[in-house]
């Protein structure tokens, strides 16, 4: 099973739920009974997941895909706990899935748990000291973008009008934040990186691809 670790307002959450293939965890499952974990004895943990509780060796895979569990989706603890409740199962979560013996995309760091909370800025900058150009415009300024999506350092979908050296940026990228999944943003006009994403948006494609690297991570995708 690929599990899927997100928000409840992820774009992709109706997605993965309809895969019988792919379980998901939200802030809500976490109050729910039937999870176990143990530091040191992450194969014998088991989560509370939309297909029920599951255990450890029953998931080939994890995608994360939130920062960290936010006090508004927890509507059900009373106000005056609920920040502390948010932060208590943000570092449960970082410390158990952290531990699974299994593929983690990307895997959680300190204080982020879809990977390092990486700024426009630090991604910049980590491009042109490589001596990749770099395009430092927004959205509305720069309306012509193309992407590279990677999984695994090996580009699983690209856009029209990338640079040539768009794949050696995006590796370059996902190998400083050690992650798996990484979209990469070029300005067309300047063929030039303007942002990186840990979320990239998926479909039913990509989400098999993923499923797949997951089980088998040096075979082809």
């Amino acid at each position: 099973m690929l599990l899927l670790v997100t928000s409840s307002g992820d774009p992709e959450l109706a997605l993965f739920r309809s895969r019988p293939t792919a379980g998901v965890v939200i802030p809500a499952h976490l109050s729910q009974a039937g999870w176990s974990y143990e530091v040191g004895k992450p194969g014998l943990a088991r989560l509370v997941t939309s297909r029920g509780t599951v255990g450890a060796d029953e998931i080939s895979g994890v995608l994360m895909r939130t920062r960290r569990v936010w006090p508004s989706e927890l509507p059900h603890i009373d106000a005056n706990d609920r920040d502390y409740v948010a932060s208590e199962m943000t570092a449960f979560l970082a410390a158990l899935i952290s531990e699974l013996p299994c593929m983690v995309l990307n895997r959680p760091a300190a204080n982020s748990l879809w990977g390092p909370p990486f700024t426009a800025e630090y991604w910049w900058r980590a491009a042109a000291r490589a001596g990749f150009p770099v395009c430092c415009n927004y959205d509305k300024l720069c309306p012509d973008l193309a992407s590279m999506l990677l999984l695994g350092m090996n580009p699983v979908r690209s856009d029209d009008g990338l640079p040539n050296n768009a794949k050696d940026v995006s590796v370059l990228l996902a190998g400083c934040a050690e992650v798996g999944l990484l979209e990469a943003r070029f300005c067309v006009r300047h063929q030039a990186l303007q942002q990186v994403s840990l979320r990239p948006a998926l479909n039913e494609d990509l989400v098999a691809r993923v499923e797949q690297y997951c089980a088998h991570p040096r075979g082809p995708l």
